[in-house]
């Protein structure tokens, strides 16, 4: 997936990973691959059209930008979440992310009201 010049890819690290870990995402190179720390995550979700994440409380957050969310291995996937299991799964689920369907659309925008009361900011 790295050597893929399809899209732009931010890679963002949490701020807990180990940095022996982030040193070996790092290594990976590509055109259009990008990595970042997370005290730009806010800059990278307005850049971002879509975010591939694990379950990390963030994509709670780039969802409320009304924003798809590929998610891997969620236990309890939500309708919002564009769930996959498996590797092979990653560039299918982002190309539908990218177009996504009037329904995931609709329950991307009805799930950000069901977690926060104001979005104004």
């Amino acid at each position: 997936m790295a050597m893929l010049n399809k899209w732009q890819r931010l890679v963002i690290f949490h701020p807990k990973m180990a940095a022996s870990t982030a040193a070996k995402y790092e290594t990976l190179t590509g055109r259009n691959l990008d990595f970042r720390y997370s005290d730009r995550v806010i800059d990278a979700m307005y850049r971002a059209d879509v975010m591939v994440c694990d379950n990390l409380s963030i994509l709670q957050e780039f969802l409320l930008l009304n924003k798809p969310v590929v998610i891997f291995n969620n236990r309890v996937p939500l309708p919002c979440f564009i769930n996959i299991d498996e590797p092979v799964q990653l560039e299918l689920a982002i190309t539908t992310a990218l177009n996504p369907s009037m329904e995931l659309k609709e329950t991307i925008k009805t799930y950000g009201p069901s977690i926060a009361p104001y979005l104004d900011g």
